[in-house]
């Protein structure tokens, strides 16, 4: 009864994800739920609105009903209620904008309290179902939540079909330098970004040191500093050995220098850390383009837009690639599954000059 009531009164009480859910309630978040000293929500999306499904005691999460149901932006200045743990089963690659979602949860949280996220593992290839906006890498997810301010992350399963992790609330600071120096690199402005990083002086977990080393890197890449670029991509490997960002980031380095073997090479060892990385396949794909190698770079294109739905930039590369190697047909049935996805704009569909 829960699962049907979690996933809508209409919805098939047995479906693959909904079994999925059900089996992780039931072998980890149960046991852990009796062990909480404070309410248990979780988070689900009601007729487009997320809301929050609470149950005050969470000794009786396995056995009724919730609590009540409350709008997940309800105003927390309202109630003196803090919720001790927040679970969000399969929804971080469902949701168009994970981060947002993730800092309104920990607004919800308690100071000690904890998330518990499971999302399934993403691999070069995969075509996302039709509720999916994103896959997201190991690094990635972790990043996404050590940004909105969760620490102390814990994998309790890492694949080889989904994860589940938990995190606790980190009650200082560093979360937000980091977003906001996030922010202002992808606004270009490297300089208010390396203001914004100077002024860190907070302890960080490993995983917040590897996105504080990446942020130092990409300022120094933006400013036309190779050399430290390189330098902090290095020492980041130096402390984790398969962060496949710094490989692809070491590797657009060796492009920009012109040695695309080497680039290829560690593009090719990033994948082999993260296969789902997107970044590494456009870094793929413009080294097999500059070696003449178009249906290799089509290839790797076509992966990442398939990863990346929403991505115009991945969408209008496909489609130039695939034409130029001749696969017309392939990529004439490529624009109808995007299309049956979401509507192209004007623009997108002027340059790929294809009405769908």
């Amino acid at each position: 009864m829960l699962e049907r009531s979690l996933n809508g009164d209409n919805a098939p009480p047995i479906e693959p994800l909904g079994m999925s859910r059900a089996v992780l309630r039931r072998s980890f978040v149960t046991p852990l739920s009796e062990t909480l000293a404070g309410p248990i929500a979780e988070l689900h999306e009601a007729d487009a609105e997320p809301c929050l499904y609470i149950w005050d005691d969470p000794s009786c999460y396995a056995r009724t009903e919730p609590s009540r149901i409350e709008p997940l932006a309800f105003d927390p200045t309202e109630t003196n209620e803090k919720i001790a743990c927040v679970v969000w089963l399969f929804g971080p690659e469902r949701v168009c904008a994970p981060d947002e979602m993730l800092g309104l949860l920990r607004a919800r949280l308690s100071n000690d309290g904890m998330i518990v996220v499971s999302t399934e593992c993403p691999w070069r290839g995969k075509i996302l179902a039709p509720d999916e906006h994103a896959e997201q890498t190991d690094e990635e997810a972790a990043a996404s939540l050590v940004r909105t301010g969760f620490g102390s992350i814990e994998r309790h399963v890492d694949g080889p079909f989904f994860r589940l992790w938990s995190a606790r609330l980190d009650p200082g600071s560093a979360h937000d330098l980091l977003s906001q120096a996030a922010a202002m690199l992808e606004e270009r402005d490297h300089a208010a970004a390396e203001r914004i990083l100077s002024t860190l002086d907070e302890r960080l977990s490993a995983d917040g040191v590897r996105e504080f080393g990446l942020l130092v890197a990409a300022c120094h890449d933006m400013a036309g500093r190779r050399e430290l670029a390189m330098e902090a991509l290095t020492q980041i490997l130096d402390m984790d050995p398969g962060c496949a960002r710094a490989l692809c980031g070491l590797g657009r380095l060796a492009a920009l220098e012109g040695d695309l073997e080497k680039a290829g090479a560690l593009f090719d060892k990033a994948l082999t850390q993260q296969p789902a990385l997107v970044a590494a396949l456009r870094g793929k794909a413009a080294v097999a383009e500059a070696r003449g190698d178009v249906n290799g770079a089509y290839a790797s294109v076509l992966a990442a837009s398939d990863l990346r739905p929403t991505d115009d930039h991945l969408l209008v590369e496909a489609v130039r690639l695939g034409r130029a190697c001749g696969k017309l047909a392939q990529t004439d049935r490529f624009l109808r599954d995007i299309a049956a996805r979401r509507p192209l704009s004007p623009i997108v569909s002027a340059i790929i000059g294809n009405e769908v």
